[in-house]
């Protein structure tokens, strides 16, 4: 299945709801399939190529000190097609719920990750309050 948004919107959206914030290659390529999950849409291949294709084109810019951290300058844009670009976050197909149920669920899989005995914390806590 196509999904009907390119990735170019998909990657610009992340970065126009993050403006003016370093965000790194893990963050964004994360964060372009909590939005194809909120939009019901199958997830993008490598945002990443898209990132640099943007910085080529001076939509997006790369941290000259760490190398790893692009952002986004609305002001400092260069690229009048980067600008028009639908935020997909304000999409009508956007669910909230979604987004917030996939991102309650990324953090709990990481705090797992640093704790294996969280989910036994939890499931204890859960217990005592039934």
């Amino acid at each position: 299945m196509q999904s009907v948004f390119s990735s170019d919107q998909l990657v610009a959206s992340v970065f126009k709801r993050y403006a003016q914030k370093k965000l790194t290659p893990e963050f964004i390529r994360n964060e372009t399939g909590f939005l194809c999950d909120a939009l019901g849409i199958p997830h993008v291949g490598d945002p990443g190529r898209k990132v640099r294709a943007f910085e080529a084109k001076r939509a997006v810019q790369k941290d000259a000190e760490k190398a790893t951290y692009y952002w986004y300058d609305p002001n400092e844009c260069l690229d009048s097609e980067f600008k028009r670009l639908e935020n997909l976050y304000s999409h009508p197909s956007f669910d909230s719920n979604v987004y917030r149920v996939v991102k309650f669920l990324d953090a709990l899989k990481d705090k797992m990750v640093k704790d294996p005995l969280f989910a036994d914390k939890i499931m204890a806590q859960l217990k005592m309050n039934v």
